[in-house]
């Protein structure tokens, strides 16, 4: 019996002559990325891009050189003493969001005009001018809200100042209404004030700034677009803080000229 346990016990260590006893291979495999390329490693891409998230503030105007060959004003020499024409000019307040790379930018925009046009006497200019036949025009809760988008070229100057040139097309969409007064009755003891029928060669007809000045009742909303196309020309200045942070200073044409500022958180 101890024989027999014994040669079971040699016949179960290998000698050196015996071929090593392999084990089989497991086969380790990495999982394949969402991409389904099988081996590749896995990662979160990084954009190629930036965002940016921006208010701004713009001042604009229409100069008088603009407006002379179609509005008489105070200092035009065919008509000494005319009155004087209201300043066309306006302030907008809005927001952007921006694309960009190192060169390409898309502004998406939305913003709201605020006029700040004076009422007054129009007058349009005629041969030979008649100096009385113009309209008084009040502004009555009237704005505009624009949309639109614009691509900007960047040039880098350093790492912390870039210039932007381009442009870009919009919508605007007029609010409230632009009330007008016309030539006609403003006769003493005419309680209606009879509206815009009257003649210049009658003396019970008077201007249409003295019969606003009379209190006379308005003759109705003065027809305009309610939806205009808009045309953009920039040219700004940027300064990028470590590619958090923005600040614009820029100019150009927004259907007026303007000159503004924008701000703004940049991820």
């Amino acid at each position: 019996m101890l024989h027999t346990l014994a040669t079971s016990l040699l016949l179960a260590v290998p000698s050196a002559d015996a071929e090593a006893i392999t084990l089989p291979e497991f086969e380790v495999q990495q999982q394949a990325p969402a991409t389904g390329i099988e081996g590749a490693p896995t990662y979160e891409r990084e954009r190629d891009y930036l965002m940016e998230i921006n208010v701004r503030g713009r001042y604009l105007t229409v100069p008088d050189s603009v407006l002379d060959p179609w509005v008489f004003d105070s200092d035009d020499d065919r008509v000494p003493g005319h009155m004087d024409r209201p300043k066309v000019h306006a302030y907008s307040l809005g927001m952007e969001y921006v694309m960009r790379n190192d060169t390409a930018n898309g502004i998406f925009y939305a913003e709201y005009w605020g006029p700040l046009v004076d009422d007054g006497y129009w007058d349009d200019v005629e041969e030979p001018p008649q100096t009385t036949d113009g309209d008084y025009i009040v502004l009555d809760d009237f704005g505009i809200w624009s949309f639109g988008g614009n691509f900007a070229f960047e040039v880098k100057a350093s790492p912390v100042v870039s210039f932007l040139f381009g442009g870009g097309l919009g919508v605007a969409v007029m609010t409230g209404d632009l009330l007008q007064w016309n030539p006609g009755s403003n006769a003493v003891g005419d309680p209606n004030c009879t509206a815009g029928n009257g003649s210049l060669d009658n003396p019970t007809s008077a201007p249409s700034y003295e019969r606003f000045a009379a209190g006379c009742g308005d003759d109705g909303a003065k027809e305009i677009p309610r939806v205009l196309p808009v045309l953009d020309m920039l040219a700004a200045i940027r300064f990028n803080f470590s590619d958090q942070a923005t600040f614009r200073i820029e100019g150009g044409l927004h259907n007026l000229l303007y000159v503004g500022a924008g701000m703004g958180i940049v991820f």
